[in-house]
């Protein structure tokens, strides 16, 4: 069976201002993944030194009784940080747009987090691809790429991928829908996208208001999903959900990520399964903001599950399950070359992150703090409860 471990309490504890050079060299790397040499320390601008009050909780939820977090007694006071509104009995916020979550922390049956923004919505306008497709995009003559589909489409379309093995290698870009009217690329139940051992499987760039759902990636020789800004820093996709995915088996050696994302705003990446991304992570994630990571399962892997770092900020993690994770579960901060960061000027590799109501069983390090060329400031983590251990049955 499984038993918890650890004592309930609040933990506080100081970073010095000298920045450490990182004791593993794919901890630095430069935008096409390729390691960079730890700098000499005289380099690296002088940091105020941080005071992290960070907060864990590893279980937790909303169970349906009169104390959300499955306790016997009163919730804690609400924790309004990582800018948008974490369940709380005040009316929704507007610092972050697509994530305030209006919630009820106060005996009621609301987990209060947060909603995508496509849901409530649906397309006015449906392409369909299948193999071997040659059509127009109709029902009745589809398209054979979704490359085709996705030039095809305008604000409120569905491109909707029918059952069957798609080649890989795949490169979207200016996919723009709107707030009323985002673009869907969703596949039907065996829709397959599989590169074969050639490059990425999917990359996006530069979008906004885009849903990529239901779909199974592998086969890659690096990252399986790419998702950036095209390297326009001042102009990032934003609004996107990564929902329902399974992305597998990618990488031949190498920091190569299932999913790999830079420069990305008010995003969500919600019930996915990641599996054996090489020696790379579940989730990568250089200069991203306001993302909403939940219910995701990352197993059987070499490397770590999330990583935040190149000015990531004001996240949350929530409600994922990390099983044999061989690296660091969390990973909040890094060493990135400088030139990748977003903004360009950020003092710190993360800040202002929350992570909370995450399992982890087996594997290494459940969440790690690193700031080897910035720091990590302002995140928040409450112990509640600890990693799950096994324990043999007598």
């Amino acid at each position: 069976g499984a038993v918890l471990e650890g004592d309930e309490g609040e933990h506080e504890s100081e970073r010095s201002e000298t920045a450490q050079p990182p004791p593993y060299a794919e901890d630095r790397e430069d935008e096409s993944g390729t390691p960079i040499p730890p700098r000499d320390s005289s380099t690296i601008p002088r940091m105020l030194r941080t005071t992290l009050s960070c907060a864990l909780l590893l279980l937790a939820g909303c169970d349906g009784t009169a104390d959300p977090d499955g306790g016997t007694g009163a919730d804690a006071p609400p924790r309004d940080t990582a800018g948008f509104d974490v369940p709380s009995t005040d009316a929704p916020g507007t610092d972050a747009p697509g994530l305030d979550a209006p919630g009820t922390d106060g005996g009621g049956t609301t987990c209060g987090l947060p909603v995508a923004f496509d849901v409530g919505l649906s397309p006015t306008r449906t392409l369909y691809v299948a193999v071997g497709g040659s059509g127009d995009g109709s029902a009745a003559s589809p398209f054979g790429s979704i490359e085709t589909a996705i030039r095809a489409a305008t604000p409120g379309t569905l491109v909707l991928v029918r059952a069957g093995t798609y080649a890989g290698d795949l490169y979207i870009e200016n996919v723009n829908g709107t707030a009323s009217a985002p673009i869907w690329l969703r596949g039907e139940d065996g829709a397959i996208l599989d590169a074969a051992g050639a490059g990425e499987v999917l990359h996006v760039t530069e979008a906004s208001y885009f849903v990529i759902e239901h779909l199974e990636l592998r086969g890659s020789s690096t990252n399986g999903l790419n998702m950036d800004d095209g390297g326009t820093i001042d102009t990032p996709t934003h609004h996107v959900v990564l929902r329902d995915l399974y992305v597998h088996d990618v990488g031949t050696g190498g920091n190569n990520d299932c999913i790999k994302l830079s420069g990305i705003d008010d995003f969500f990446v919600l019930d996915s399964r990641i599996a054996r991304c090489d020696a790379g992570d579940g989730i990568d994630q250089v200069g991203c903001h306001r993302g909403f990571l939940h219910g995701n399962r990352f197993t059987e892997l070499a490397g770590g599950g999330i990583q935040m770092k190149g000015g990531s900020s004001d996240s949350w993690v929530h409600g994922n399950w990390f099983e044999d994770v061989a690296g660091r579960g969390i990973n909040a901060g890094g060493s990135t070359g400088l030139a990748f960061f977003r903004p360009i000027d950020a003092p710190y590799e993360a800040a202002r992150l929350t992570i909370e109501a995450n399992i982890f069983l087996r594997g290494g390090a459940s969440v790690r703090i690193k700031e080897y060329v910035g720091t990590v400031e302002r995140c928040r983590f409450i112990f509640k409860c600890k990693t799950i251990t096994q324990r043999k049955n007598s």
